[in-house]
């Protein structure tokens, strides 16, 4: 049994929190193994659930959320709905994704006369947020707040539009209509984090087994994920690395101070891998659906 403080100061107890990050800015396999790592510790007894705190999907290439959003009235990407699937929806969607943005490709044909302009949108992931979900959770229910930008939804390509048009509407609560720079200020500011934080530590009072994902190559996606890391698994095709929590925090704090002691979104996962050396490392195996088979000596994340 492993004890960590919490971010409030407290003790909680709990099996482990394993934080599962990606070593590639795309395509590393964290839902994959963080699946497999679900199933693996509730076929064994534990109680167990996935984490995904901070979620971000594209309307155009994942279109499924988009209608799976519109069916079940709240925003969500594919990743969180597929724990959520594994878990048998025994919790609402947004206690394991808090923080939600989906994105948009914009219409080529509207930007054609300034094709820098058009490649620039591309290249910033604010640029093509659509539509937005905070979800904060008080003692005894949950907030939530959507979010949209009505200008992107107008400059998005046009066949997508009646998909989002219809998505906004069927959101619960309504979407309240932003800016671009409003949405740039509301995802900087400290709501989302700390939303995201306060669940988490809901969590770990909650499960034996706290498995929480990062996005992308992020280090931690955020600043209680880190604190709280029992275990941490950078996750590469084929094989995930062995690290101590309390080390990879310590050496996540280094990086940072160069970086003006921003925990979370700044630092890359490459980058904590260059200064530390992994505990031990498990091997992937390819397998068509998440499996306990895939990972190879799961037991290594209880030592």
């Amino acid at each position: 049994m492993m004890y960590y403080r919490s971010a409030a100061g407290g003790v909680c107890k709990g099996l482990v929190v394993i934080l599962v990050t990606g070593l590639l800015p795309y395509d590393s396999g964290k839902t994959f193994v963080g699946r497999s790592l679900l199933k693996y510790f509730r076929g064994v007894g534990y109680s167990a659930i996935a984490y995904k705190p901070i979620a971000a999907h594209n309307a155009w290439f994942q279109l499924e959320t988009v209608e799976k959003s519109i069916e079940l009235g709240v925003l969500v990407g594919h990743d969180a709905y597929l724990y959520w699937k594994d878990m048998g929806g025994e919790v609402a969607i947004e206690e394991i994704n808090p923080i939600d943005i989906l994105t948009v490709p914009m219409d080529f044909s509207i930007l054609s006369s300034n094709i820098r302009s058009y490649f620039s949108m591309l290249e910033s992931f604010l640029s093509q947020a659509c539509i937005m979900r905070i979800s904060c959770f008080k003692t005894n229910r949950t907030i939530t707040k959507h979010y949209v930008n009505v200008e992107h939804v107008r400059k998005a390509v046009s066949t997508l539009r009646p998909k989002l048009i219809e998505l906004a509407r069927k959101l619960k609560p309504q979407p309240k209509p932003v800016t671009y720079k409003q949405m740039v200020e509301l995802t900087n500011s400290p709501e989302p984090i700390t939303c995201a934080d306060i669940q988490l530590e809901r969590l770990t009072r909650r499960y034996e087994v706290v498995i929480v994902e990062s996005f992308n190559n992020a280090a931690t996606p955020t600043p209680l994920s880190v604190k709280n890391a029992d275990k941490v698994l950078v996750v590469a095709p084929g094989k995930a690395l062995i690290y101590d929590g309390r080390k990879y925090l310590e050496a996540l704090k280094i990086l940072e101070e160069t970086l003006g002691n921003k925990i979370a979104y700044t630092t890359v996962t490459r980058s904590v891998v260059e200064l530390l050396k992994p505990q031990n490392y498990m091997r992937i195996h390819p397998c068509s659906k998440p499996s306990d088979r895939a990972l190879e000596s799961i037991e290594k994340l209880l030592k």
